[in-house]
């Protein structure tokens, strides 16, 4: 907002205030046709001051809302820095999931094992608890709003993968399964062998995250300017495209490296 319609909305906060104070004056016999008094005119002086002084913190209240929507913080770049890194891990280790899996050798089971714990050890990183504090409900304390909602981002999260709520919450809990019964906390009574989620979902969501962080800081201002251009030149340069390309071009070395070492051991 200019300077000008600061102190056009401050002056007629004043001229509000001060006509309010005229008209109890008037009713209540304080202020006389031809005559004036000294309660008068300090009021005159007095209420218009008030008035003014309360539109500008009115204004002060409403433009910290908007920075609160649309002004993202250091800690903000850094907490969407650090989701967009999750994210691509996410994808990548899915990836290779699948390209190791079908072999019976212990070393490609092990590997295929591993892949899958750091995708799903990062996506709930990212998605799981909400007491992490890399998750991407954070980013909302403080700045929750339109465009950029909580619910908004939840809505595009769960169409990314075609799920209802309640079908969510079920992958959700699989995925929290996976991750609390074999590969964090090992709990007692599981398994031998860890029970991996759809990793397809996780990719989906995490490429829609991806999308999403785009957005956000094309579309947001940034108490660091500087911090936020680097991380949309390089999602604007890195896409997602970019980014499932450049994986497409590693798989075939993978496959090599596991039919090779099938061949080897037959």
């Amino acid at each position: 907002m200019s300077k000008v319609s600061r102190f056009s909305i401050s002056f007629l906060g004043g001229l509000a205030f001060t006509f309010c104070w005229s008209l109890f004056c008037v009713v209540t016999g304080i202020y006389k046709q031809g005559q004036t008094s000294a309660l008068y005119g300090w009021g005159i002086l007095g209420f218009f001051l008030l008035g003014s002084w309360l539109s500008k913190k009115w204004l002060d209240r409403s433009r910290c809302k908007e920075d609160r929507i649309y002004m993202l913080k250091r800690t903000h770049l850094e907490l969407l820095w650090n989701i967009e890194i999750g994210c691509r891990r996410c994808i990548r280790s899915a990836s290779y999931f699948k390209t190791v899996s079908g072999t019976n050798l212990n070393l490609w089971a092990f590997t295929q094992n591993c892949f899958g714990g750091i995708c799903v050890i990062h996506w709930c990183q990212i998605f799981g608890s909400y007491s992490e504090p890399t998750h991407y409900s954070k980013l909302f304390d403080g700045v929750a709003g339109v465009p950029f909602s909580k619910d908004k981002i939840s809505d595009r999260l769960l169409n990314s993968v075609e799920m209802t709520e309640k079908e969510y919450q079920k992958f959700w809990k699989e995925v929290k399964h996976a991750r609390d019964g074999f590969l964090v906390h090992n709990e007692f009574g599981t398994a031998d062998r860890p029970v991996f989620p759809d990793l397809d979902c996780i990719v989906s969501i995490c490429l829609e995250m991806r999308n999403i962080i785009l957005e956000i800081v094309s579309a947001c201002q940034s108490k660091d300017p500087k911090y936020q251009q680097n991380i949309k030149r390089f999602m604007t340069h890195y896409t997602n495209d970019t980014f499932l390309s450049e994986i497409k071009k590693d798989l075939p070395k993978l496959s090599n490296a596991v039919l090779m070492k099938k061949k080897l051991t037959e």
